[in-house]
């Protein structure tokens, strides 16, 4: 592990306890939006969470309204490489959320929402990541 990358980790965890420990309310969530061709794929930045969830929005919100990949993903550290797939899902239109209250394990943690056109047509996307949506 180089020094950067070590002082990186160092640099987060400290910006969690302070946070934390201040009572950092849940940030807004992000919303993204775009068009994606044939094997292309965005992602959201990610967000850190102590709970009680995250929360991925989408939709396809060009016609026609195929079915494109979806991921909910988490990391602990948020170094590069170390996501894992929470929720992955094949839909036009997804709603998926990781609880806090169901899945202890999965908190505290950095989450973000990626979405892959696996399709032959060229669609246009909205794509949210954050703590729960109304």
């Amino acid at each position: 592990m180089t020094y950067l990358r070590k002082a990186i980790m160092v640099f987060s965890a400290v910006l969690t306890v302070i946070f934390t420990a201040w009572g950092q309310t849940a940030p807004a969530p992000e919303v993204k939006t775009g068009t994606l061709q044939t094997g292309q794929m965005a992602c959201t930045r990610p967000f850190f969470t102590n709970g009680p969830s995250a929360e991925l929005k989408g939709e396809v919100t060009s016609k026609p309204k195929v079915p494109i990949l979806w991921k909910l993903e988490r990391s602990k550290n948020n170094a590069a490489g170390s996501y894992t797939v929470s929720v992955d899902a094949l839909a036009r239109v997804i709603d998926a959320e990781v609880l806090q209250s169901q899945q202890p394990n999965k908190f505290p943690a950095y989450f973000k929402a990626c979405v892959e056109n696996t399709t032959s047509f060229t669609v246009n996307y909205s794509l949210s990541i954050g703590p729960e949506q109304d």
